[in-house]
């Protein structure tokens, strides 16, 4: 990254930051989410930047619904901050729709609410990064040597940097450290 030009190298790092899940609180709120992507955006001029992080927050739009109505909560009430527009809108206007009427659009819907469903949990997390594998295939398709197929080199990258961390024992450890984190003073509670 060092060989990058400067707006380039801190445009790809304030993006990665905010994109790799593992680097963010875990008390950020849906709130603070929403206006750190709305921050970003007015920051980020590339055209393959700004694609890549309107593609995941629609993947996690998505996901946040659909595991909102999987635990059988209701609708978000209007202006409730809790995922990225323009999809938002459409997703509460269609919510009593078992896809939200989003496959005409995104196809993977119908698949990845099965495996929230069936809680296929592995399934499910493989399902999502071969979408953003995908979709960062397709972003780049026929470039070579530009600072697009760089920033989904760094993308890529992470996402196998991802993989290759998930065993089980990484799972349970990080489990109980978000356990501990979440329960603060309460996890005494019934010591």
């Amino acid at each position: 990254m060092s060989m990058l030009v400067q707006e380039d190298a801190e445009a790809a790092r304030v993006a990665m930051n905010f994109l790799w899940w593992e680097r963010q609180p875990v008390d950020r709120t849906d709130k603070e989410v929403i206006s750190f992507y709305k921050h970003i955006m007015t920051f980020v001029h590339q055209p393959t930047l700004r694609n890549i992080i309107e593609f995941q927050m629609t993947l996690r739009t998505i996901l946040a619904a659909l595991r909102r109505r999987h635990r059988n909560f209701s609708i978000p009430s209007r202006g409730t901050p809790w995922g990225i527009a323009p999809w938002v809108g459409h997703i509460e206007r269609n919510w009593n729709d078992e896809n939200f009427k989003l496959p005409p659009l995104f196809p993977w819907v119908t698949e990845v609410r099965h495996l929230l469903e069936t809680e296929e949990t592995l399934e499910l997390q493989k399902c999502i990064m071969h979408l953003s594998w995908n979709y960062l295939d397709q972003l780049t398709e026929g470039q070579y040597f530009t600072f697009d197929v760089f920033l989904t080199y760094l993308f890529k990258w992470d996402l196998l940097n991802r993989w290759v961390l998930y065993n089980k024992h990484n799972a349970i450890s990080r489990f109980e450290k978000l356990t501990m984190e979440t329960l603060g003073e309460y996890n005494r509670v019934f010591a």
